[in-house]
């Protein structure tokens, strides 16, 4: 968790599936940095940060935090082996514990090959944080685009099982993600909870998006049969069964 010192006040509408819209704001909060000086967070209260693990020369990933959310795993998504980005896993150990323990036991692999366990990790009720961290520079539009190739089609299949909205949510985050241009070390923040998406863009603006489907395919996008990270999978699945022992 890179945490944002700088910050502008954006705001952007929470985005329900239903008619219902509302606005939310930025209300940054305190937090500690990496090297224990005081920075900005969108999320949570001030928290004294465990050690980091850095997997690729300046992309760090802290272990956890006092509230309880731990490290997962982190890996690269990799294009013709160039870094483009990492995308990290945090979830509390008591979730972990609590809903995964029919998976207790179970090797890495044994984790990693289960479409039912991913199907569970990516579903709503599950409580967890994905943060994604540019390892080369990209405008906002290419990762709308990639956002849009990866997650439309599920979207779709959603909604032909009743599961609505998913399109127009994607658009709206879309819209607040194709305005930035994301540099080296910034990043893109998704925590879920239940079928709210709060989502920290670099610092700059925040987003609230309350909507079952698009929370089932963006969880899906980096967790799902088609993640778009194979060495990020692999290292939530070794996560997964250190974790669940």
């Amino acid at each position: 968790m890179l945490w944002r010192v700088k910050q502008v006040g954006r705001v952007f509408p929470l985005v329900v599936c239903s008619s219902y819209a509302a606005y939310q704001w930025s209300r940054p909060r305190t937090g500690y940095g990496l090297d224990g000086a005081v920075g900005r967070s969108w999320f949570g209260p001030k928290v004294a940060l465990c050690d980091a693990v850095e997997i690729y020369p300046g992309i760090k990933y802290e272990e956890g935090d006092d509230g309880g959310s731990k490290l997962v795993g982190a890996g690269l998504r990799r294009l013709l082996m160039v870094p483009m980005y990492a995308i990290g896993l945090y979830m509390s150990e008591n979730t972990m514990k609590q809903r995964f323990s029919d998976w207790k036991g179970k090797s890495a692999d044994d984790v990693y090959d289960d479409a039912d366990f991913w199907n569970a990790v990516c579903q709503p009720e599950v409580d967890k944080t994905l943060v994604m961290v540019v390892a080369r520079e990209a405008p906002g539009k290419h990762i709308q685009q990639a956002f849009d190739r990866a997650m439309i089609k599920r979207l779709r299949q959603l909604e032909k099982e009743g599961i609505r909205g998913g399109k127009q949510a994607l658009k709206t985050l879309n819209l607040a993600i194709r305005t930035h241009t994301f540099s080296i070390g910034e990043e893109l923040r998704f925590e879920f909870t239940g079928a709210e998406i709060r989502v920290d863009l670099a610092g700059r603006s925040t987003l609230v998006l309350k909507c079952e489907a698009l929370s089932i395919a963006l969880a899906e996008m980096f967790l799902g049969k088609r993640a778009s990270s194979v060495e990020a999978k692999h290292e939530f699945s070794r996560g997964f069964a250190r974790i669940l022992g």
